[in-house]
């Protein structure tokens, strides 16, 4: 995967990009439960808070009312740009996540909420595995390849698609990322020294692309109906997890 292509790609409109968490869309739900479940995963505290892939400082402000000492890290600079310009007082700094500026062993936690997918996963690891101290938190979330959503993007929305651009010769503006399957995540985070805490799934979008777009307010409702599946076997229904995952030594 190009990271420049991806940079590029969110470094776009920061702002549309933050107001997308407060739109009543699929999309927009998809960012709140995210922000949700892992401000629950997180709870209170008063060390060092890595957040990395911060974007626009979408989810400072609640982060530093739990009492983390909070850090933002991204590799765009507009995004940074508008994270400082939402919070002047608070410390941000534009890095490639898989080489951060920072002293080993330094952050007791470490947030990547929509980061992984896009990147070098050994790569990404083994700096969360540096940068955390010794029985530090990492909270990452992950899109869900078995989700009944991603499957109908994957096997008929995805080749109907590259169906019409064909016939109407125009560009995909979609951008590419990795989808995983929760057991195998889970076994690359013990081989990087992590060991599994908890993890809770969030966005039971069932309404399939492109009709959530058409029918948002639907597929919302739908979706929070759907919520309190998060932590029963049926979870799978879900289109991501936040996984929290503690650093043995």
């Amino acid at each position: 995967m190009n990271q420049e292509t991806v940079t590029t790609y969110f470094s776009k409109n920061p702002e549309k990009y933050a107001k997308e968490y407060e739109r009543e869309t699929a999309e927009g739900y998809s960012f709140r439960m995210r922000k949700e479940r892992l401000l629950e995963l997180l709870g209170k505290g008063a060390g060092k808070l890595l957040d990395i892939g911060c974007g626009p400082a979408v989810m400072t402000r609640e982060i530093i009312s739990l009492g983390w000492n909070y850090h933002g890290s991204d590799i765009s600079d507009t995004m940074i740009e508008e994270a400082k310009k939402r919070f002047p007082e608070v410390l941000f700094s534009v890095d490639d996540a898989t080489k951060i500026n920072v002293p080993s062993h330094s952050y007791q936690r470490i947030v990547a909420m929509g980061l992984v997918e896009y990147i070098d996963d050994e790569a990404a690891l083994t700096e969360f595995t540096r940068i955390l101290a010794p029985h530090g938190h990492l909270f990452v979330s992950i899109p869900n390849i078995g989700s009944p959503a991603r499957l109908w993007d994957r096997f008929i929305l995805t080749p109907l698609s590259k169906i019409i651009r064909k016939i109407t010769r125009k560009p995909s503006q979609a951008i590419f990322h990795r989808e995983y399957a929760l057991s195998k995540y889970k076994k690359l985070l013990e081989k990087y020294g992590f060991s599994v805490k908890k993890v809770v799934a969030y966005n039971f979008r069932v309404i399939p692309r492109p009709f959530d777009m058409w029918f948002p307010r639907l597929s919302v409702n739908i979706s929070k109906i759907l919520e309190p599946l998060r932590s029963t076997p049926l979870s799978f229904l879900a289109t991501a997890f936040v996984v929290e995952a503690i650093k043995k030594d």
